[in-house]
């Protein structure tokens, strides 16, 4: 990662040049991968350990997720990650997808890489011929909240029944798979764009 001092002489970081479309984890990346995701998370709000422990292992998510990683063009760092369920599972209906582990490292963040990773779960549903993805969240991580409102997601209290982390309750937010073609409707309200900012 990136010295986030940045260089020597008090010259300012380095912005990254992030790689796009996010394209799937190689095998050999994915503990660099697991170390983003939790490094990131962590930056953002106090995470257990047992917590940690579990963003780390992504590698074990293989399998039944594709793990999709934006990279940086300088160095091939790993800038932003997401876990996208192959087969319909994990407890969803069977005309669904979830996904998981969504993050944008800190030195990253403000260049739309969450929408990016929000628009690649989409292109995963629409490849499997599904109609929605399902993303559970905790209720701390209001900035990937309003991120996933701004693209189409509504959150669906009834389907709230999954406790972690000792009693913690995850929310629950859906969306329909958009038409590719269909531009999305977008708030403006500048305190709302301002977290999707922040979290994207």
């Amino acid at each position: 990662m990136t010295d986030p001092a940045g260089p020597p002489g008090g010259a300012p970081p380095r912005r990254p040049r992030p790689v796009l479309p996010a394209v799937q984890a190689a095998e050999q990346e994915l503990p660099a991968v697991g170390r983003m995701i939790a490094e990131s998370f962590a930056a953002t709000h106090p995470i257990t350990e047992e917590y940690r422990v579990g963003l780390l292992a992504v590698a074990d998510l293989v399998g039944e997720y594709r793990i999709l990683v934006v990279r940086d063009a300088d160095d091939g760092s790993p800038l932003a990650a997401v876990a996208v369920q192959r087969p319909p599972g994990d407890g969803l209906p069977r005309e669904e997808i979830g996904f998981r582990m969504l993050t944008v490292h800190p030195r990253a963040r403000g260049l739309g890489l969450g929408r990016a990773l929000v628009a690649a779960a989409f292109a995963e549903a629409r490849a499997q011929g599904v109609g929605a993805v399902t993303i559970y969240s905790g209720p701390e991580m209001v900035e990937a909240h309003a991120l996933y409102r701004s693209t189409g997601f509504t959150r669906w209290p009834e389907r709230e029944t999954r406790v972690v982390d000792g009693g913690k309750r995850l929310l629950c937010f859906t969306a329909p798979v958009p038409d590719r073609r269909a531009p999305a409707a977008e708030r403006t309200d500048a305190a709302y764009v301002e977290q999707v900012r922040m979290w994207s």
